[in-house]
């Protein structure tokens, strides 16, 4: 080669300047080549370190190759102060025989693709989550593994977060009092809680997939029907109907209804509160009302009666009239200086029309709110319930009732809409229900709108400050404390119940308490308060009760004025009908009547002698024996005191017991013969301690025989004259119980 090099040499000069070119040409493709490659290797190399993930070759568990986003997953500069390293020395050591075996099963082709995820070791010793994704590869003739690394601490903080979050609100959400049915724009129930379930006595699989409008019940189901589209489209967010139990029953219930996102979808929310008791309540005052309305003149708000026409045409109105609308009760009766529809405010006269027909024509109580207009042009919200009165054929006579200035009540009732419009979350958006969470140091962790607005903290001021220096009275610090602390180390949690608290101007107010305690991602205890503010509902029961007892007192003030008449003109008789009324009654709570029958049967025993008013006074003064015509006039006296009585509109069948109470068991009594069971229970009672009584006490025409004689005289007659049951226990009051007669009630 070397001789045929100097051959050509030696050629000539120019075929040596031929062979220089072309070494020439050659050396300059060679340079471009490794330029070519050099800058294919440096795009190539750019794209790996660009890579947002980061990328290995591993090769007898010993890095080969890495991008520089891998550096900085594990904290290093530059992905040359990784490649040599062992892979084992990024990788947590109870983690390292996973990762190593993973490795293993790829070099040797066993598992050709995996994925998986471990603990990795960053540079500075912090612990990191790490998913990989690898391959086998052929690297530099010899098996090796190729594959990606993600960080995945972040995501998997979060996604714990996110879990933690939806624990603890899934929590709040099955103890909230109130029943809250998730629903799509359809209506269809996605989701509902434990208050939701017993409410209708059913369980969640009977609730999931219904649609919220098959829950109606079928009294309020064509007006629910009607008004269903407004409630999807979100136009009503307050309304009161009734829904059914698994067995049908009616039950009355407040919805409050928001449009949310929940579980990535918008979805309407539906809050329930069961409304019976306070609809009972409302009731049970109306027919305490309308039965003494014949002997009161007074009561709070305005109560009255009225025919059912346009006006609305007034027939009694009380004096609490004037308080609320600043017009007098003669001004509204029959129309005589305007109508009472006049003063209902012109955008309300339809509906209280409307919904007051609709109650009268099924016979129901109604209940409505609405604006009336006062005398001094200021609109007022009032709430009005009342009720029709029906004769015996059931045909219309009257409406009563009463209606109360709810304005400031009315106007409390928006302020809070407007606060539950601005929840986010779904604690946040459960009306009138402030929460309040603290640790297991009482530091106050969560406070959400609903207790700035009842307590007046914000949630800036109250989160981290202890939970008893902001909400407990001073007089219950200790014992909530101690209460706290045993829930905290022992899990004896504290029962849901009334409690007194605390706002931040220092006012101390009812609420009822809920508790719970969950654990968060730590292990960590935590605890929740779910508090109903009372004071409204309290303050309402007790005017009601003063009410009630006001009512009451001039009720038993009128009986007693009717027995003074009856005793006025039977001076012999004087304490007789008090002493009749306590012994009955003692009689009926040894025979376990309930406390209304039995007021009922007190009142009848106290007024059991009203018919002697139609008696001559001659004939009840005559200390003798009485003739045959005065006896039959004498006996008179219960169809007497009947007629009296059957007028006034008592809640309990009086005139029926006063006219019965002279009936026997075999039909000799008097006036109608009645026999057995076809006497009143309270009848009967009244028969046995009318016995009793006048033969035991003392009478200006003879001693008196004394109780021995008048328990023998009903022990004779039992069975034929009187109630066994009557006389064993009249009976067993005296001899048993040392039951005494005197003339104190």
């Amino acid at each position: 080669m070397r001789a045929e090099k100097q051959k050509t040499v030696q050629s000539g000069p120019g075929g040596n300047i031929e062979q220089k070119m072309k070494l020439k040409e050659l050396e300059t493709d060679r340079k471009k080549a490794e330029e070519a490659w050099r800058e294919s290797e440096e795009k190539y190399r750019q794209v790996v370190d660009n890579s947002l993930v980061g990328l290995y070759i591993v090769q007898n568990s010993i890095i080969k190759f890495c991008n520089h986003r891998l550096a900085e997953i594990f904290g290093f500069k530059t992905y040359n102060d990784l490649v040599g390293k062992k892979i084992k020395d990024l990788i947590k050591p109870e983690d390292w025989q996973l990762v190593q075996k993973k490795i293993q099963l790829r070099e040797s082709g066993k598992e050709k693709v995996s994925q998986y995820k471990f603990k990795g070791i960053k540079s500075d010793g912090e612990i990191i989550d790490i998913e990989t994704l690898g391959t086998k590869i052929t690297y530099q003739g010899k098996p090796a593994v190729q594959g990606t690394i993600r960080d995945i601490t972040n995501q998997k903080r979060s996604d714990e977060n996110l879990r933690e979050s939806e624990t603890r609100f899934r929590i709040l959400f099955e103890s909230s009092p109130d029943g809250i049915y998730v629903t799509n724009l359809d209506g269809i129930i996605l989701d509902v809680n434990l208050s939701a379930c017993l409410l209708h006595e059913m369980g969640k699989g009977e609730l999931l997939g219904e649609n919220i409008k098959n829950l109606i019940h079928p009294d309020s189901e064509k007006q629910v029907v009607e008004d269903f589209p407004r409630w999807l489209a979100g136009e009503i967010s307050y309304y009161n109907t009734s829904f059914r139990t698994s067995n049908n029953k009616n039950v009355p219930v407040e919805i409050r209804i928001r449009t949310v996102r929940y579980s990535n979808q918008t979805t309407q929310m539906y809050y329930v509160r069961d409304v019976s008791e306070r609809i009972r309540v409302g009731e049970s005052f109306l027919e305490s009302q309308r039965a003494l309305s014949n002997f009161m003149s007074n009561l709070p708000g305005m109560a009255y009666r009225c025919l059912n026409d346009k006006n609305w045409t007034m027939k009694f109105v009380s004096q609490g009239c004037t308080q609320l609308t600043g017009y007098k009760p003669e001004d509204f009766i029959d129309n005589k200086t305007l109508c009472f529809a006049k003063v209902i405010h012109p955008d309300f006269q339809k509906f209280v029309w409307e919904t007051i027909q609709k109650a009268l024509k099924k016979e129901q109580a109604y209940q409505l709110e609405y604006k009336i207009i006062n005398a001094n042009k200021k609109e007022i919200w009032v709430w009005e319930q009342g009720r029709g009165v029906f004769n015996e054929k059931g045909k219309l006579l009257t409406c009563e009732g009463i209606i109360i200035d709810i304005d400031d009540l009315k106007l409390a009732e928006v302020a809070l809409r407007e606060s539950e419009n601005r929840f986010r979350t779904l604690v946040e958006n459960v009306p009138s229900i402030a929460v309040q969470g603290f640790d297991k140091d009482r530091n106050v962790i969560f406070w959400n709108k609903a207790s700035e607005t009842l307590f007046g903290y914000s949630k800036n001021e109250a989160i981290n400050k202890k939970l008893e220096d902001m909400i407990i009275p001073e007089y219950d610090k200790q014992q909530v404390t101690d209460d706290i602390k045993q829930w905290v180390m022992k899990g004896k949690a504290i029962p849901p119940g009334e409690q007194a608290l605390q706002r931040k101007d220092g006012s101390v107010f009812e609420v009822h308490s809920s508790h719970i305690a969950l654990k968060n991602i730590h292990d960590e205890l935590e605890f929740y308060n779910l508090d109903i503010d009372l004071t409204e509902l309290n303050q309402a029961k007790k005017d009601l009760q003063k009410s009630v007892y006001d009512l009451k007192k001039t009720f038993d003030g009128t009986v007693h004025a009717l027995m003074s008449a009856v005793e006025m003109r039977d001076p012999y008789t004087s304490g007789h009908q008090n002493n009749v009324a306590k012994l009955a009654c003692a009689i009926a709570r040894e025979l376990e009547l309930d406390e209304n029958q039995i007021e009922g049967l007190r009142i009848a025993s106290l007024l059991h002698d009203i018919g002697k008013l139609n008696i001559p006074s001659e004939i009840l003064t005559k200390p003798g024996k009485l003739t045959d015509i005065e006896y039959k006039l004498m006996q008179t006296h219960p169809q007497f005191g009947f007629e009296i009585l059957r007028t006034i509109n008592f809640p309990w069948p009086v005139a029926q017991m006063v006219l019965q109470h002279h009936e026997k068991m075999d039909g000799s009594g008097y006036p109608q013969g009645l026999t057995g069971d076809k006497i009143m229970l309270e009848a009967r009672i009244i028969t046995v301690a009318d016995v009793v009584e006048p033969m035991s006490s003392h009478r200006p025409y003879r001693p008196a025989l004394g109780i021995e004689a008048a328990l023998k005289e009903i022990k004779r007659g039992k069975g034929k004259h009187y109630d066994s049951n009557v006389v064993k226990t009249c009976v067993r009051l005296f001899d048993k119980k040392g039951f005494k007669l005197d003339n104190s009630m």
